[in-house]
């Protein structure tokens, strides 16, 4: 293991050093942060990052791979664009916790604030604490898992995926079902409960996804290139 004291350091000379650290070692001890924002932003590698004390806003955006455990809090925007990886923060996250996440695992063992997985594409987002409103609002895919309680318009407008709610729920948005878990997903979250050694009964929880046929919606097929040939065509004639 090696440490890395952040001291004075800007956010861009300390994310180079993550990226020159994690390509020797396996693991780096991140000392007085300072709240520094953008931190591990874009970085790529299997290396496992403590971090001991608290972060700033967009922690880990865009990053593919590594575990970063902040034993701290965070603020706005933790795990923005998240392709792979894992964050565990052990206290608790600012708004908009895991947005537009398109896969790995964010993990808040305190409170989180409102819209937690906003636009969220894949992945889970588990928050054993409470969240504000509008959790998991414009969801594509993926999971949210809650197990405290959860504020008004949950799953306000959501396309695709799941979220679990253990504790209660102050209301429910538009285009949501309420229901249990069942099948595979119920499946699913017990393995993911089990992993995370949170001793919760899966039938404790109340579910809500999409309502089929209001919104459809395809991800990362833009149609303009073909549009454009159309469009050719038809001058040339």
């Amino acid at each position: 293991m090696v440490t890395l004291d952040i001291g004075n350091l800007p956010s861009r000379e300390v994310n180079q050093r993550l990226k020159e650290l994690a390509a020797e070692n396996e693991r780096i001890e991140v000392l007085n942060p300072r709240s520094l924002h953008n931190f591990a932003v874009g970085l790529q590698s299997k290396v496992e990052v403590v971090v001991q004390g608290s972060l700033g806003i967009y922690v880990g955006g865009f990053m593919q791979g590594p575990t970063i455990v902040i034993r701290g809090e965070t603020g706005w925007y933790t795990g923005d664009n998240m392709i792979d990886g894992r964050i565990i923060v052990k206290g608790n996250t600012g708004s908009n916790a895991a947005p537009s996440m398109i896969g790995g695992e964010v993990v808040v063992e305190g409170h989180s604030g409102s819209r937690a997985g906003y636009g969220l594409k894949g992945g889970n987002v588990v928050i054993c604490g409470n969240v504000g409103l509008e959790t998991g609002k414009m969801m594509l895919g993926g999971r949210i898992v809650v197990l405290g309680k959860a504020g008004a318009k949950i799953g306000e407008s959501m396309y695709g995926g799941v979220i679990h709610v253990l504790g209660q729920v102050e209301g429910v948005g538009s285009n949501v079902i309420v229901g249990s878990p069942t099948g595979k997903e119920a499946e699913e979250l017990e393995k993911l409960l089990s992993r995370l050694g949170l001793r919760v009964k899966v039938t404790d929880f109340t579910t809500f996804t999409p309502r089929p046929g209001k919104h459809s919606y395809v991800l990362f097929q833009p149609e303009h290139g073909r549009a454009s040939v159309e469009t050719s065509g038809n001058n040339r004639s």
